[in-house]
């Protein structure tokens, strides 16, 4: 992946976990500011550590990422070591390389990543119509999906942030299998794009859907 298209998207998903996180209520409102990226309003945590661990981690994903190594980074929120929600940003396997090389080609193929990068933030401000709320003291950790290792990685995040080291873990292996088998957990679509540099798809799962009346 070009550089600059890795950085975008890069970008877009530790944006986005902050969105989540907010529009979600595993931390209290006001421990977010609001500020503006793709000309929209977004929500960003505030907390220094917080802000940190979700940096770190996307730093670290960063390399697998652009080898196509990783092919999902998730939002896994928990309740009492039960997964209750996965919000899953998955990159698909097509020609991710690049355009042919012209500049105006990449800055308009770069603008149209920003449009679709948008859109989805703007989609998962939303994210929660027809859900319930999370119960309290919920916890969530950022899981990368590794093509290579054909398992998942994640990095464990208590309430309150934890100082335990940042690295790859298979504590958790079982639990993309357990939301895929398991009837209770419903799918909530958010959006996907597809251009000639990059393909995206969004969604989230979720045991919360608010019964229908």
């Amino acid at each position: 992946m070009k550089s600059a298209h890795l950085d975008c998207y890069c970008e877009f998903v530790e944006a986005s976990i902050h969105q989540i996180l907010f529009t979600r209520g595993v931390y209290s409102s006001e421990l977010f500011d609001r500020t503006r990226l793709y000309n929209l309003a977004v929500h960003r945590a505030r907390h220094p550590r917080l802000c940190g661990y979700i940096r770190e981690c996307i730093t670290t994903l960063k390399e697998g990422i652009a080898s196509h190594d990783i092919t999902q980074v998730a939002v896994v929120i928990q309740h009492k070591g039960n997964v209750v929600e996965r919000w899953v940003f998955e990159i698909s396997d097509t020609n991710i390389d690049g355009l042919g090389g012209d500049g105006d080609d990449d800055h308009s193929d770069i603008k149209k990543l920003l449009d679709n990068f948008r859109t989805l933030i703007l989609r998962l401000q939303h994210a929660d119509h027809g859900l319930q709320a999370l119960p309290e003291d919920c916890t969530f950790e950022i899981v990368a999906y590794a093509r290579t290792l054909h398992e998942e990685g994640s990095f464990s995040h208590p309430q309150w942030l934890s100082d335990g080291d940042l690295g790859l873990s298979r504590e958790h292996e079982s639990r993309a299998a357990e939301l895929a088998q398991n009837r209770a957990y419903t799918l909530v679509p958010v959006r996907g794009f597809k251009q000639e540099t990059i393909s995206c798809q969004v969604y989230g799962e979720t045991s919360l859907v608010t019964p229908s009346l």
